[in-house]
């Protein structure tokens, strides 16, 4: 079972950054009436919006995972985690930390496995 979790946990980690572009939160300079007014447009389609939540989902959904990261993890397994999440391959990785691409997925291997344990 962990087995599966971890498999789902990684690939969600190693492809976040295809899917999620950051978030550009333009803080906007506008009146309480018209901010809070239902009947304005917002000049956004629906789809956009509907993204744009799925988005903050799952940046809430990362930070979840990485809260436990950062409580479970060593600092290697931190660093090698925040490398995922930028799209760095395990060769990079092996060449950054001056391991091989085997230790490299044990890092990763173990950190999950802590991840999903609690």
């Amino acid at each position: 079972m962990a087995s599966c979790e971890r498999k789902a946990l990684k690939k969600y980690i190693k492809n976040y950054h295809k899917v999620h572009e950051p978030i550009d939160v333009d803080d906007l300079d506008i009146s309480d009436n018209d901010f809070f007014n239902i009947e304005s447009d917002t000049g956004m389609s629906f789809d956009a919006i509907v993204q744009q939540y799925t988005q903050i989902s799952d940046v809430a959904g990362v930070n979840n995972i990485l809260d436990k990261v950062l409580k479970v993890g060593t600092e290697k397994e931190i660093h090698v985690f925040f490398m995922l999440l930028q799209g760095r391959t395990v060769k990079d990785m092996s060449k950054v930390f001056d391991k091989t691409t085997s230790t490299i997925h044990n890092y990763i291997d173990n950190l999950l496995d802590k991840v999903i344990e609690g």
